[in-house]
């Protein structure tokens, strides 16, 4: 769902995603420690089996912990990071997170669509726009048991990795909301150098945002 956020890159860059471990998908469904070195050394894996050095990384959502902590285990190893909507500094307040997580256990017991109409109208920015988003919200919510622990770094674990770090927010994120995340991303990563805050955009970005986001990572790589 959120690499299509990226397409816009492919012509530019060689675009690796990795179908992360621990979650839906082919790769193994055993979950890692989120704050141990697990995520780390499986990106290090990664890389070493494609026989790359070092790279440009994205993290959206969850993958910005992976980010942070793939930072914290071989700094070395990236060479730009992009954090965008990202996990890794924390969370909201209780209320935010109530908008979406009491409806979203509501719907795991009785799966209605006013249950997920809610679900969506709390983290999707235009929750029409994409079936597929919708679609996706639902099996997660109905078949996967979700994390209840995001991975995140330290401002000590994070002392040794030096690459330019670009954030972007969205205004109206239930889960990471910019007045929380900034100031624990600027007090963590001496190397952020460009906060993006997104007005009137939630955890799901719309399509111009996402075409936005693009053009701003295309900016800050090429720079």
């Amino acid at each position: 769902m959120t690499l299509a956020w990226y397409t816009g890159l492919a012509d530019d860059y060689r675009l690796i995603a990795p179908d992360t471990i621990g979650q839906p998908g082919k790769s193994a469904e055993t979950r890692v420690d989120p704050n141990g070195s697990g995520y780390g050394e499986w990106v290090v894996d990664i890389l070493d089996a494609l026989d790359i050095a070092s790279a440009s990384m994205i993290g959206t959502s969850y993958g910005g912990g992976i980010v942070l902590r793939t930072a914290a285990v071989a700094p070395g190893r990236i060479d730009r990071a992009a954090l965008v909507v990202p996990a890794g500094f924390g969370t909201g307040s209780l209320v935010s997170m109530l908008q979406v997580g009491l409806p979203a256990v509501l719907y795991r017991l009785v799966s209605r669509d006013r249950l997920l109409d809610r679900v969506c109208s709390a983290m999707v920015t235009r929750p029409g726009s994409n079936p597929v988003v919708r679609d996706t919200i639902a099996a997660s919510l109905r078949h996967v048991d979700l994390e209840r622990t995001f991975p995140q770094a330290t401002a000590a674990e994070l002392e040794r990795f030096t690459a330019p770090v670009v954030l972007v927010v969205a205004e109206n994120d239930p889960f990471f909301p910019p007045e929380e995340i900034v100031p624990r991303a600027r007090d963590r990563l001496p190397s952020l150098s460009r906060v993006e805050r997104i007005p009137g955009e939630k955890h799901i970005l719309s399509p111009a945002a996402q075409e936005r986001v693009t053009d701003v990572i295309r900016e800050f790589y090429g720079g």
